[in-house]
């Protein structure tokens, strides 16, 4: 005789939401250890997406290395979604994919585990939520704190390595001092920086000043930056500080032309951003007087393909100086760009002599002299790419890792077992433990580097861009504590019901 089986979840037959969430939690030792030996073999292939290369070519550069700091290997798994995404050719393209992914993800779990249709619904779009919201102070984290990231260490000291556009608070949206400024680049391996304020060089000055007076501190080119109703971006580089800047005033090309000729009057040199340049301004430009333009920048994606191409042709013909830049404001600690300069032939006895023959290279148009270095590169955009940015990218992540990096993924991943295997048997609830620990650490983060924001507001308008952010940043970090504390009361209420 046949008998109805009666199981506890919504169906006959059925797993129950309870059974389901045990089952799962079950396995994800399993799925941690598969993890692990996903992204060990990844790292053992013969596969360098890291480099350093050519931007030019892409081929990997002989009698340079890059260096990876031991605070970074130390918060590897922390970091490691921050160096996926930012060696996306488009960044932002891959935070909004990623974020999709995992509220996505979030509401398929959410919708597996709950019991009965509402409960369901509202379990998935909770944490569909909770994903984004997570995903959104993630990216804040690691927009704000100067988290460590590669030095380009070079075998020859006749090779200067230079980032020939960067900020401070002399431009309206810079979020550092000329002292931060100088130590992120001497932490990253530059020698030698142009300071390129936005519309008002005088910021560069005092920070050539500060450099002087500091020890070890790169060699500071002072420069200034402007743009044109076309949103044509174009630095100039030693400039004189009697001369200055020329404002923008008329027809683009016009404004153009008189600009580089402003520029070259004072001894300095022009360089373009490549940043939403069109195939024809390039030629254009370089017909005009341009020295150099800049084929990468950590700041923003990479340039389309026919930019790139316009780039490379012009410089074939002409000569044209390419470049690789960070356009760094303060934002983020990661860099992927360097420019190498061979100063073989010049003289360099003192840091006024070394800024001097670099931009008197620039302006010579010695493009031999100069080599665009990037790290990281896997291949040009695409589509599907794009789409797919969270697994394309991780892949490419975990191939760059070294040795020790891959051995902080063990030891962390061994840390984490342990520890949520201790938490289980004390009654806790592990994962939302383990949780509330990892998000409270990011609000901590967050909140000192927002305070160190806000603590420029006494000093005047030059900082009142570092204020707009820090507000936000502390609201943030005020919500991830809140978060936190929820987090390990509901673990500990969930340890007394048992």
């Amino acid at each position: 005789m046949l008998t109805e089986s009666r199981g506890t979840g919504d169906g006959a037959g059925g797993v129950s939401p309870p059974q389901l969430q045990a089952s799962l939690l079950k396995a994800v030792p399993r799925a941690l250890f598969l993890f692990l030996i996903v992204l060990t073999l990844i790292a053992l292939l013969p596969w360098n997406p890291q480099g350093p290369f050519d931007a030019r070519d892409w081929s990997v550069i002989e009698g340079v290395h890059l260096d990876y700091p031991w605070s970074g290997v130390l918060m590897e798994p922390l970091l490691a979604p921050a160096h996926a995404l930012m060696g996306a050719p488009d960044f932002r393209i891959a935070l909004i994919a990623t974020a999709v992914w995992l509220m996505a993800l979030a509401l398929i779990a959410g919708l597996v585990t709950g019991r009965g249709v509402r409960q369901r619904v509202g379990r998935g779009l909770a944490w569909g939520a909770i994903a984004f919201g997570s995903a959104m102070l993630y990216l804040v984290f690691i927009a704000l704190v100067h988290l460590p990231g590669w030095r380009l260490v070079v075998d020859d000291p006749e090779r200067y390595v230079a980032d020939l556009q960067t900020h401070t608070f002399g431009s309206h949206d810079g979020l550092v001092t000329a002292e931060q400024n100088l130590a992120w680049h001497e932490a990253h391996g530059y020698n030698l920086i142009a300071i390129t304020e936005h519309n008002d060089p005088r910021g560069s000055f005092v920070m050539q000043a500060v450099a002087e007076a500091r020890d070890g501190a790169p060699v500071v080119i002072p420069g200034g930056e402007v743009s044109d109703e076309a949103d044509r971006f174009l630095l100039g580089v030693g400039l004189d500080p009697a001369a200055g800047l020329l404002p923008w005033k008329g027809n683009q090309k016009e404004y153009a032309r008189k600009f580089i000729d402003h520029v070259h009057t004072q001894g300095g040199a022009v360089i373009a951003l490549a940043w939403l340049l069109k195939p024809e301004d390039v030629a254009q430009l370089a017909a005009l007087g341009l020295d150099a333009i800049e084929l990468v920048n950590t700041g923003h994606p990479d340039v389309p393909d026919t930019v790139r191409a316009a780039m490379l042709d012009v410089a074939a013909q002409r000569p044209l100086v390419l470049l690789a830049s960070t356009d760094w404001h303060g934002w983020s600690g990661f860099t992927r760009t360097w420019t190498l300069i061979d100063l073989s032939d010049a003289a360099t006895e003192s840091r006024v002599q070394v800024a001097h023959a670099v931009v008197g290279k620039l302006r010579a148009r010695e493009a031999d002299a100069f080599t665009p270095v990037a790290a990281g590169r896997m291949g040009p955009p695409g589509l599907w790419r794009a789409l797919f940015a969270p697994w394309v990218e991780a892949v490419r992540y975990a191939a760059e890792l070294s040795p020790a990096r891959v051995a902080a993924w063990w030891v962390w991943g061994v840390v984490i077992a342990v520890a949520a295997s201790a938490l289980r048997r004390r009654g806790w609830h592990s994962t939302m433990t383990l949780a509330a620990l990892t998000t409270g650490g990011v609000g901590i983060a967050l909140g000192w580097r927002a305070w160190a924001l806000l603590a420029y507001r006494e000093e005047g308008v030059a900082h009142a861009y570092a204020v707009e952010m820090g507000r936000p940043a502390l609201g943030m970090a005020v919500a991830a504590l809140v978060l936190a504390a929820l987090l390990l009361f509901s673990a500990r209420r969930r340890s007394a019901s048992r």
